[in-house]
């Protein structure tokens, strides 16, 4: 089995109701992408879409001629395509990205006007990849911290819960 990454940008269609089709293409992705073992990030802010899919070539290829006619989308620029050894982010069915001022950052950085993906030449695409990966790893550590640091709290207030530990003594009033 060969495994690709294939990513891609588009606009969207204007005539379009965007909240509805932003649901739509992420309930029909992860449901597609789960039944045919495709992991996928996707990323849309003004007026673009941004979608990278990893997973075994032949399906990969066929999912992505299928949203080449996707009446939500237009035109549709494919940006890189190449083997990958391994899955990046195989936990991700259809990861959403909200709007980040990181990424807003690194099209600055890079000389783009704004979020333009479909202007992103092989190697930026490649490291816009990496960002996503690493803006979720972020928010995860954050995530897992903010968990880590609760829990500690909770325990350190059930130590001095009850009456032996605040110094009284059973049936005495001090």
């Amino acid at each position: 089995m060969i495994l690709i990454q294939l990513c891609y940008a588009s606009s969207r269609k204007k005539n379009r109701e965007l909240l509805s089709d932003l649901k739509d293409i992420l309930m029909t992705s992860t449901k597609f992408n789960r039944l045919n073992d495709i992991f996928g990030i996707l990323y849309y802010a003004h007026d673009y879409f941004f979608e990278c899919l990893q997973g075994e070539r032949d399906v990969v290829e066929k999912r992505f001629q299928t949203l080449k006619k996707d009446n939500r989308l237009d035109e549709v620029v494919l940006l890189s395509k190449k083997e990958i050894s391994k899955l990046s982010f195989n936990s991700w069915s259809m990861k959403y990205f909200h709007m980040n001022e990181k990424i807003d950052m690194f099209f600055k950085l890079n000389n783009y006007n704004g979020f333009q993906p479909t202007k992103l030449s092989f190697v930026d695409c490649d490291t816009f990849v990496d960002l996503l990966i690493d803006i979720e790893e972020i928010k995860f550590e954050n995530k897992s911290f903010g968990l880590l640091a609760n829990e500690k709290r909770y325990q350190s207030i059930s130590k001095r819960v009850g009456y032996k530990r605040r110094g009284y003594k059973k049936g005495i009033i001090l």
